[in-house]
């Protein structure tokens, strides 16, 4: 496993330091997929400096604090935030932050780098959410890296579906912490009868009724447990899976939006374009396996 690929350009705009997307072009593979994870570092070492200062990336960054003491900190919080080993610090597209050693320390790290339509998607839906969580000192990156330094076809989509799973489980992890054991009881049937008939009318009324809830509790406990309201994580998810069967499937558009829940195809198309930023024939065209 290589220590360091594939650094980053750096620039500095409006006395921002900016880490740059790599020029080259995404891969077909990840074209495919949606997600490129284009640079990763093991066991990287850095101090703090004086001239430290607020920076944004261009791309989606995880960073796994194995050794030292550090800080991150935003421009929206009001004193940073002290990092332990065994914490990681997520970070999305052009999020003004700092993270690094404390002054007169070090900061040992392993980090993964990606970017694409899919991570746009893990953020819009809460799954990725900027700031520091705990996942424990076994460096669960190191999978990642070694399967995204393969460039065939199964690595990088296992090298995926290995990230996807440490950002699930952080956000697991997260409302778990923030939920009480009610809540996720009276919750979690919903979810998954609405995962396995995304394609019933589902409305706020008839969620709250299967929980057993009036409206107004089903509304508060729903967004403590998913951190969104009802109709928002329902339109999500219901995206989510229609771009899967976009790339997937050779269901037409119109199908694929009666089984995700949207009768009226026309309606489908502005909320996918509304979400995604394609509208779902652009989306199939561009990350399509079959193109």
């Amino acid at each position: 496993m290589d220590k360091n690929t594939n650094l980053n350009a750096i620039i500095f705009k409006d006395d921002l330091c900016v880490h740059r997307l790599p020029s080259r072009q995404m891969p077909q593979v990840n074209r495919n997929s949606g997600l490129w994870i284009f640079n990763w570092a093991s066991d990287f070492s850095s101090t703090s400096h004086s001239e430290d200062g607020m920076r944004y990336f261009e791309f989606y960054c995880i960073a796994h604090l194995l050794r030292g003491r550090g800080v991150y900190w935003t421009g929206d919080d009001p004193e940073p935030v002290e990092v332990e080993p065994g914490m990681c610090i997520l970070m999305s597209p052009g999020k003004r932050h700092y993270y690094g050693a404390i002054p007169g320390g070090v900061f040992v790290e392993d980090t993964v780098n990606f970017w694409g339509p899919a991570a746009d998607l893990l953020l819009k839906s809460g799954i990725f959410k900027d700031g520091v969580y705990r996942i424990g000192s076994v460096p669960v990156l190191r999978q990642v890296m070694d399967l995204a330094a393969d460039p065939s076809e199964y690595s990088q989509l296992n090298a995926e579906f290995a990230l996807r799973e440490i950002l699930q489980n952080i956000y697991n992890e997260k409302f778990s912490r923030g939920s009480s054991a009610a809540v996720d009881r009276g919750i979690a049937p919903l979810l998954e009868a609405v995962k396995k008939h995304p394609e019933k009318p589902w409305s706020v009324i008839s969620m709250a009724e299967l929980c057993g809830m009036s409206v107004n509790g089903f509304r508060e406990c729903f967004k403590r447990r998913t951190g969104v309201l009802p109709k928002i994580w329902l339109d999500r998810y219901r995206i989510t899976l229609a771009s899967s069967l976009l790339i997937g499937s050779d269901l037409s558009a119109k199908d694929i939006a009666v089984r995700c829940g949207y009768p009226d195809p026309f309606h489908f198309s502005r909320r996918f374009k509304s979400i995604t930023g394609l509208s779902p024939a652009d989306y199939r065209q561009r990350f399509s396996k079959n193109n």
